[in-house]
């Protein structure tokens, strides 16, 4: 079963996230796809940089960028 497309981005530049793998980050960038699939680079404090798409690796927002 194919992930869900994402209308909009639901991740934006500066907000702080957490994942179950890689713990706390902060977004650096969030991009659609020409897919529709929203592409998000974090540095997580921990483990550095990483790619994710967002549908596939969901991340809790901790706080939102202002």
């Amino acid at each position: 079963m194919a992930p869900p497309i994402a209308a909009e981005a639901k991740y934006s530049q500066g907000d702080r996230v957490r994942h179950a793998s890689f713990g706390e980050g902060t977004v650096m960038e969030s991009t659609l796809t020409r897919r529709g699939e929203e592409e998000v680079k974090v540095t997580f404090d921990e483990k550095g940089m990483k790619v994710l798409l967002g549908a596939l690796a969901p991340m809790e927002i901790l706080a939102r960028a202002t």
